[in-house]
């Protein structure tokens, strides 16, 4: 292949699938998986599967694909700032919520390990409810 870009690698992907080459496509995906900057090759990949019939293929790629950026999004932001604790809190909450039970654990050892603080957090809710009360 000439060149290896994104546009390259969906291209390369349509063509083995088109002509039922799924196995040879996915293969082909793994090894420009690096070079892979955009979503374009990887929803190509998951086309792929369905016009083949292979659904669960598809949705387990669709799964990795979104722990794959989960995973990225969260260290970009501990990097911007890592001693913020809301950012390893919402990391945390975010594998949680994704079904990642043992990331979300390791998150908050991580804040363990690297000594960072959770931030005071104060609830309006008790001021609110007082509030409402006086008034009535």
């Amino acid at each position: 292949m000439p060149r290896h870009d994104p546009d390259s690698c969906t291209t390369m992907i349509l063509g083995y699938s088109r002509w039922g080459f799924v196995d040879e496509a996915f293969s082909f995906f793994q090894l420009m998986m690096p070079l892979m900057r955009n979503s374009a090759p990887r929803n190509a990949m998951i086309a792929a599967y369905v016009q083949s019939n292979r659904f669960h293929e598809a949705l387990a790629l669709l799964h990795w694909m979104r722990a794959e950026q989960l995973e990225r999004i969260g260290r970009e932001v501990i990097e911007l700032e890592p001693n913020n604790s809301e950012r390893y809190m919402a990391l945390a909450n975010l594998r949680a919520n994704a079904g990642q039970w043992e990331d979300a654990v390791n998150m908050r050892k991580l804040m363990n390990d690297w000594k960072v603080r959770k931030a005071l957090v104060f609830s309006r809710l008790r001021w609110k409810v007082k509030f409402t009360n006086s008034l009535q």
